[in-house]
């Protein structure tokens, strides 16, 4: 197994294109198992409601042994212990429990897409990036989730779901478990009321997709020669100066980020194009890519998102907070800016602060 917030950023956007490339295939296979196992698809009709009958055919499933799925069959994210140093009996023990109900709950979560994508439309693949100084605290880093309502979300069943189900633990058995896995994460009192509809993996049943492509049948975590490049790097060179804060208000006001002023958003993503930072995927920045990443951020339930910014040359690290689709405050850091490189970022910032009117803090003057 792999953790990937050790993988490189074009490593990430690989899987995730993985991903896309492979959902109608996993939709068709997840259909063709139900079936062929004596369940029934006809309640599977995109509802939040209709992951009941989902999860109690899976708990069945996987604790009969997952029968019909081939024993040779590897998860996406399955990696040659070998080459991980791990290959030991009970290593080897502990994985092969779970390796064929995880390859079978891959098909799920791209149920689940369609799940979110009836209720909050449009949904989508995407990674998950972290600021630089979570990295090492936060898994999710470079995670490959979901897209919607305006967040990003975790979408990993394959995994710690799977555990959880055969380990018995977290009543992961019962029929309702996934329904209160999602009932925990969006904080839900009760599930969403919506109407019944047609099964959406019916037609799957006979629908002809043609020979699966090699862009949706081969993971690219089999072949990459190892994991890394990590961005969070072991002797790092020490950076050239320290985070920086451009906000509008008083110090107080951070508590409370829609206090802040306004900011134009314009402005700001001029001046971080400027100086290398880029849109979603490596795209030119502007305003409607800053936007993209405050929504993959998470809800702005009011008191705003920090949409994290990279630099094309990972010489420094940007957060703008957005609040109600308006940008209050930027903060960049340093990364792997020499010192003239830093001095360059710094300049243009101070002089995009004098034009907002806003202060320009190092961090160190926080104290």
């Amino acid at each position: 197994m792999i953790q990937f917030k050790h993988t490189s950023r074009v490593q990430a956007w690989e899987f995730r294109d993985y991903v896309r490339a492979r959902e109608l295939f996993k939709l068709q296979e997840l259909a063709r198992r139900i079936v062929a196992s004596g369940g029934s698809v006809d309640e599977l009709d995109a509802s939040f409601a209709s992951l009941v009958p989902l999860w109690e055919w899976f708990v069945d499933f996987a604790q009969a042994g997952c029968p019909g799925v081939d024993s040779g069959v590897v998860p996406a994210r399955w990696r040659d212990l070998v080459a991980g140093g791990a290959d030991t009996p009970e290593r080897r023990a502990e994985f092969e429990m779970s390796r064929k109900a995880r390859v079978v709950a891959e098909g799920m979560e791209h149920y689940l897409r369609l799940v979110w994508d009836r209720y909050a439309p449009p949904t989508s693949w995407e990674i998950y990036i972290t600021p630089e100084r979570e990295r090492e605290l936060f898994g999710i880093h470079h995670a490959t989730g979901i897209t919607a309502a305006g967040r990003w979300r975790e979408v990993n069943l394959a995994e710690g779901r799977v555990n959880s189900l055969l380990d018995g633990r977290g009543h992961a058995d019962r029929a309702d478990g996934l329904v209160a896995l999602l009932m925990r994460r969006e904080r839900w009192t009760d599930l969403p009321v919506q109407e019944r509809g047609p099964s959406v993996l019916a037609p799957y049943l006979d629908m002809d997709l043609g020979p699966i492509p090699e862009a949706a049948a081969i993971s690219p975590v089999w072949v990459w020669p190892q994991v890394g490049p990590a961005e969070v790097r072991a002797g790092r060179k020490q950076a050239p100066g320290e985070p920086v804060l451009l906000w509008r208000g008083t110090f107080d006001d951070l508590e409370r980020p829609e206090l802040l002023g306004v900011l134009d958003a314009g402005a700001v993503t001029e001046a971080l194009a400027e100086l290398g930072f880029v849109g979603p995927e490596g795209a030119p920045l502007d305003e409607e890519g800053l936007m993209v990443l405050a929504s993959q951020a998470g809800q702005d339930d009011g008191d705003g998102v920090v949409a994290n910014v990279a630099h094309r040359d990972e010489a420094a690290q940007a957060g703008v907070v957005v609040v109600g689709g308006t940008v209050r405050m930027l903060q960049v850091e340093p990364f792997d800016a020499d010192r003239k490189t830093w001095t360059v970022i710094t300049k243009r910032l101070r002089a995009l602060a004098s034009s907002q009117k806003a202060r320009f803090i190092k961090e160190s003057h926080m104290q």
